[in-house]
């Protein structure tokens, strides 16, 4: 499996913006905010009580998954600590079926890779955070109209990955959602700083 890890970008990629070269991390590990995780469940909750985070990391976006209520299973290419943490696994070598739903921030360079194995994989749930930008591009395209999802879902405000107070990239989540009818429905989702308790 170590032969895998220099091809594989944890998190997103911070093109355009974020750290110095020198500061990077070599598998651009870049955790996703809470209130990114948290604008997706204003909008979509899976119906499957249990998530496959298959790019945890350092567990940003599981603990807020559990905290809101999902039993998540959390893996990684590599370990970096996660006291949640399943198991270590590259995702893009698993071959049997899931059943639950899935929802992560993928490696940028792969997140198409990781959407199409998902699809392969028969996962009838599943949401995934890229840059606003995504589906802009010419194979990622082909891919939305081979492929429509349930719901695009821009971030209003753009994210901080490094913690640093420079935020840099807008990002969008797609969710596939099997139990979805109709065509792809668009709605903006504002990011939630902490969790919101019923009145």
């Amino acid at each position: 499996m170590s032969d895998l890890i220099p091809n594989l970008s944890l998190g997103v990629s911070m093109r355009g913006g974020g750290k110095d070269k020198k500061d990077k991390d070599p598998l651009e590990f870049f955790p996703t905010p809470a209130p990114f995780t948290r604008a997706l469940l204003s909008v979509w909750r899976p119906r499957s009580p249990t998530v496959w985070e298959p790019a945890c990391g350092e567990g940003h976006m599981a603990d807020v998954l559990m905290e809101e209520g999902l039993d998540v299973i959390a893996t990684d290419i590599v370990d970096r600590g996660y006291e949640h943490q399943d198991w270590m696994w590259d995702f893009l070598q698993e071959t049997k079926a899931w059943g639950g739903a899935l929802i992560t921030n993928p490696p940028f360079s792969r997140s198409l890779d990781f959407m199409q194995h998902a699809l392969d994989l028969g996962i009838k749930e599943m949401a995934f955070l890229t840059k606003i930008e995504f589906w802009a591009v010419g194979k990622n395209a082909r891919f939305y109209n081979r492929n429509p999802p349930a719901l695009v879902i821009p971030v209003v405000g753009r994210a901080d990955f490094t913690g640093a107070g420079n935020p840099v990239m807008y990002m969008q989540w797609t969710v596939w959602d099997a139990h979805h009818q109709g065509g792809t429905l668009h709605k903006l989702a504002r990011r939630i700083q902490q969790k919101e308790l019923p009145l």
